[in-house]
C-alpha cells in the first residue's frame, strides 16, 4: 500500500496490514485498494468483482465509498483516505463468512462422509483382493478376475456419492453469494431447500 505522509505528502510504502484507519492512500492504476476507505482525490473506475462479481467497472469519484481488495481499473491515481483496517474490509469479512459457512456441515454431509469411510476401503480392498488371489490358480483365472476386479472399482466406485455433496454445498453457497445473499453452511442451506 502506498500512504502518502500526512507533513511531507511523501509516499511510504507499507504492507496492507499496517494501513491504519484514517491514513491517505494513493492507489495508481491497476493496484488493489488496501481497505475499506472514502475516495478524496481523483475519479476513475473499480473492479468490484472479487466482491460484487459484476465485471463492468464501476465509476467512482471523490466522496464515494471504496472497498478493500478492489482494483482500480480506470487510468486515474485515486487518493482514499481509509476507514477500516484491511482484516475488516468487506472482503475479508465476505471471505471470513464463506469460509465459517462451509465449515457448517450439514447432516447429509456428515451422513456420506461417515459412510465412505467404510464403504471406501470395503470397495477398493475387494477389487485389490479380486486382482491379486485368483493369479495362483492361473494365467486365465487370474485375467478374468483382474478385470471383474476393475469392474466392481467403476462401479462400485464411491467417488460421485462422495464428491457430489460436498460441491454441491460448496457450488450452492457460492452461487448465493454472488447474487448477494450470504447461507451460513450446508445446514442452513439445506433447510432453505425444503421451504
Amino acid at each position: 500500500a502506498n500512504i502518502i505522509h500526512p507533513k511531507t505528502k511523501e509516499v511510504i510504502v507499507v504492507s496492507a496490514r499496517s494501513v491504519p484507519v484514517g491514513a491517505m492512500v494513493s492507489v495508481r492504476t491497476g493496484d488493489k485498494f488496501p481497505c475499506d476507505g472514502i475516495v478524496v482525490e481523483g475519479a476513475s473506475t473499480v473492479d468490484e468483482s472479487s466482491l460484487t462479481g459484476e465485471s463492468r467497472p464501476v465509476r467512482k469519484a471523490p466522496g464515494d465509498v471504496i472497498s478493500g481488495g478492489t482494483v482500480n481499473s480506470g487510468s486515474t491515481q485515486l487518493v482514499v483516505q481509509t476507514t477500516a483496517t484491511s482484516e475488516d474490509s468487506a472482503v475479508s469479512r465476505l471471505i471470513r463468512l464463506v469460509e465459517e459457512a462451509q465449515a457448517n456441515r450439514s447432516g447429509t454431509e456428515k451422513l456420506v462422509d461417515d459412510f465412505a469411510r467404510v464403504y471406501t476401503p470395503v470397495v477398493v480392498l475387494s477389487a485389490l483382493l479380486m486382482c491379486t488371489i485368483p493369479w495362483a490358480f492361473g494365467r486365465d483365472t487370474g485375467m478374468e478376475w483382474t478385470h471383474n476386479g476393475l469392474v466392481l472399482l467403476v462401479v462400485a466406485c464411491p467417488c460421485a456419492l462422495i464428491i457430489s455433496t460436498p460441491v454441491s454445498y460448496v457450488a450452492g453457497l457460492a452461487a448465493t453469494a454472488q447474487r448477494g445473499v450470504l447461507v451460513k453452511g450446508g445446514a442452513h442451506l439445506e433447510a432453505l431447500g425444503q421451504v
